[in-house]
Order: structure tokens, then sequence, then C-alpha cells
């Protein structure tokens, strides 16, 4: 039976920052039930961020537009009985209306931020600042640059593993929920970012980010799927 997406949205100026991290700073962050994927000897961890445009829900009344904003996550790579997905471990956004849908629909773990991006020919400068206590505000600030044409992810065994990803796995009351992710696949280019404020990995203790692997990609058009549950958990009298 053909499932309907329930949200769509173009991603726009969008790059990538990805970091090898040991598997074991990553256990108190991703739940028991999904295995933490590794490539080439360790796990993963990236920075993810774009500008969301055409964003369109699917209500109950009709489709839904709602204004464009810009989003900040940081993803890692996990699989569950052999599917290979990801799981948020937080997203920023500057748009409080798409933050409280996402939330009441899927508890992802979504913060309001301010935000601000200029696009240029090589790439962008991007800032986030999370709002917030000054203990929980984390930042990022960055500027990306392309070093190369752009390549299908699937020509690079790393990247594919990094990017062509189309189960998005969370946790709602504690149970595991996997969201299916609808897109093309990627065409990216190789790029170099500079980064001033980087606050975003805070919360991983003992964590040290080496030198990144960066892609940038111009424009893909991403449709969301109804989560569904795949492991509840056992309750007790």
């Amino acid at each position: 039976m053909k499932r309907f997406w329930i949200g769509r949205q173009d991603w726009d100026h969008t790059f990538f920052v990805h970091y090898r991290i040991p598997t074991e700073l990553l256990h108190l962050h991703v739940p028991d039930e999904l295995t933490i994927e590794e490539f080439d000897g360790s796990a993963w961890i990236s920075i993810v961020a774009f500008e969301a445009n055409d964003n369109v829900l699917r209500l109950a009344s009709g489709l839904s537009v709602l204004p464009s904003f810009l989003e900040l996550d940081v993803r890692t790579y996990v699989k569950y009985k052999g599917e290979r997905g990801m799981i948020f471990l937080t997203m920023d956004a500057n748009s409080l209306t798409a933050i409280k849908g996402a939330r009441w629909l899927t508890s992802l773990p979504y913060y309001e931020s301010y935000m601000n991006i200029r696009t240029h020919k090589e790439g962008c400068d991007f800032t986030s600042i999370r709002k917030g206590k000054k203990k929980d505000r984390a930042v990022f600030t960055g500027s990306t640059s392309s070093q190369s044409e752009s390549y299908p992810a699937v020509q690079d065994p790393i990247t594919e593993f990094l990017m062509e990803r189309y189960a998005l796995f969370t946790t709602i009351k504690g149970d595991i929920y996997r969201g299916p992710i609808e897109h093309a696949g990627w065409e990216v280019m190789d790029a170099e970012i500079e980064i001033f404020n980087n606050s975003l990995f805070d919360f991983i203790s003992g964590f040290e980010p080496s030198e990144p692997i960066v892609h940038l990609a111009k424009s893909q058009r991403t449709a969301f799927h109804p989560f569904e549950p795949v492991q509840q958990s056992q309750s007790t009298d």
C-alpha cells in the first residue's frame, strides 16, 4: 500500500561537517535498542545545516504552507535490525512554529535559536545561537567553500555511508519509532569549512573533534512519512 508523506520541504544551501567519534562516547546518547554504526573503525557524528524552503504539511484539513526557516542538526549513524538510519542528537531552528509542531508530533530534540545565513558563490556563512540560559546556549559559526565539482554521493564509500540515509529513528515515551525519509540520491561537492565557534558538542563529555570531512549540496527536495513504532518498551505492573 502506498504511503503518503506528511511533510515536504526543499533543503537549500546545505552543508555537512562529519567527524570521527569514539563509539563509547555515544552510548549515553543513543538508545540501547539501536546499534551505533561504524565506518573505517570509528563511529561518526555530523553537523548538518540548511535553509528549509517550500515547507508543506499534509493535515486533515488540507495542505498547510510554512514560511522558510533555517535548521542546524547534530546526528549520528545507527542500525536497527540491519536497516541503516540516523538519530538526531540535537536540532536547532529559527521557526517556533516548526519546532512546536515537530515536538508535538515526534518529540524530536528541537531548540529555538537565533540564526543567519549569507550565501556566496563558493558556499555560505552560517551562524546559530541557541536561545535559553547561558549554560545551555550552543553556538556555531562557520564559513564553507566548495572544492570540487558536484558528484553522486554513491561514488565514494564514506560519502555514501554518511549521506545515503532514508530512515530516522527516535524515541517517543520510551518506544523506538522509525520515520521513513524520501529523496533522490545526494549530489555533493567536497568542501572546506572555517569554524569560528562551535559548542554544539559540549554535551558529549570527552569528545575532542579532529579534522572533519565537509560536503556541500545545492538543493534537495525531501519528504517525511509518518513515524511508526518498531519496538515498544515492556511495561511493568
